[in-house]
């Protein structure tokens, strides 16, 4: 017999949520079958069953000697899927090898999930001192120029869903208040372009654009992002223009290769 989805008992999407919640742990840090039962509130029986499952589906390892478990090879294989499936990845690619090359400073692909940025692709900078960022690292929608220039283009019910909700600090540059978010939206749209200035990491810069689909909604965003004292204005502008041009080709390379929007 086939179980529709409305059918399906509400301890089955537990449990899926369950270890889902496990594995968001451990790839925070590595954990013991008490650290899990510990921080995720659940009784040793169901965190064991949790993580025994996980296990033998390789999605997690547990050390034998410190009995401690990490991430498994099977994460590693679907973060390659995820990579070889995504059109936007594929397309953009070369686009930031160059922009690497122009600017020597990290540069970065990022996609909307939900109400977050998701950094997808990136090339660390080859200076000593650098901004790096972490691939599939998130960073709520109102929050660095990535964030920023996606959310500027995106479906209006996204943009109030975010401005309706607490926009949370994260350091004393972060907008939190929903008016001038409103305003630095519009000014986005207006040049182009979004830049922050230690909004989520002190003494960071950064600047990029948004890259679109064939419905002119952003699905994405292009940036390069560094220390301060490498990113004066002059130079922000000066990389505005560049990112701007690239996250152009990127999208008018992605529609004629993937038309639908």
């Amino acid at each position: 017999m086939t179980i529709s989805v409305s059918e399906t008992p509400n301890y089955t999407t537990r449990s899926v949520e369950r270890a889902f919640d496990v594995l968001a742990l451990i790839g925070s840090h590595p954990a013991s079958l008490r650290d899990v039962a510990v921080h995720l509130g659940l009784n040793r029986s169901t965190a064991y069953k949790t993580l025994a499952a996980l296990e033998v589906r390789g999605y997690v390892r547990r050390d034998p000697d410190s009995a401690v478990y990490f991430l498994g090879a099977k994460i590693l294989q679907l973060a390659t899927l995820y990579r070889e499936q995504n059109p936007l990845i594929k397309v953009a690619r070369p686009y930031l090898e160059t922009l690497l090359r122009e600017t020597r400073e990290t540069v970065h692909l990022c996609v909307r999930e939900g109400l977050s940025s998701a950094c997808v692709d990136r090339i660390d900078s080859p200076q000593s001192i650098k901004l790096s960022v972490k691939l599939g690292e998130t960073t709520p929608l109102h929050v660095t120029a990535a964030a920023k220039a996606i959310l500027a283009y995106s479906p209006g019910d996204i943009v109030a869903e975010v401005l309706k909700r607490p926009l949370q600090p994260f350091t004393s540059n972060t907008i939190t208040d929903p008016d001038c978010l409103r305003e630095e939206l519009e000014t986005i749209r207006r040049r182009g372009f979004a830049k922050s200035d230690g909004e989520l990491t002190p003494g960071a810069r950064s600047v990029t654009a948004a890259i679109f689909d064939a419905s002119n909604h952003a699905i994405g965003s292009v940036g390069v992002s560094g220390p301060s004292s490498r990113l004066p204005d002059e130079v922000i502008l000066r990389y505005a223009t560049t990112v701007t041009e690239v996250a152009a080709r990127i999208s008018g390379e992605l529609h004629l290769k993937h038309p639908i929007g």
